[in-house]
């Protein structure tokens, strides 16, 4: 499978969600670095698509095999293409495509034994 570039087409839809009216207007966020992306998948199933480099796919397996588990789709990413997708100064090799979730504050209090940030 070769790895997905910079000009390609799902590359270019999770990039455009750097700006803010892309990320309001279809509801999603980027998700950057393996800590976050393993939490997004433990969460509420909002997690649509995952960018990893080769690189990172070899120190972090546990993130693709959990991703395919839940059924979504993990893209084998270049990683000049990847660091088009990430504001950070040093990409650590995997983003996400999330959706946006949303609670009631109140299911959100009940769950935190009424704490919340």
């Amino acid at each position: 499978m070769e790895p997905l570039r910079t000009t390609s087409n799902p590359v270019r839809r999770a990039r455009a969600l750097l700006e803010r009216a892309a990320r309001a207007e279809r509801r999603q966020f980027l998700v950057d670095g393996p800590q976050g992306v393993r939490e997004a998948l433990a969460g509420a199933g909002a997690v649509r698509e995952v960018f990893v480099t080769e690189d990172c796919l070899q120190r972090h397996p546990d993130l693709t095999v959990h991703a395919v588990e839940r059924g979504v789709p993990v893209h084998l990413t270049e990683a000049r293409a990847l660091r088009a997708m990430t504001s950070s100064v040093s990409p650590q090799g995997v983003v996400a495509v999330c959706d946006f979730v949303d609670e009631p504050l109140t299911t959100v209090l009940e769950r935190s034994s009424g704490r919340a940030v």
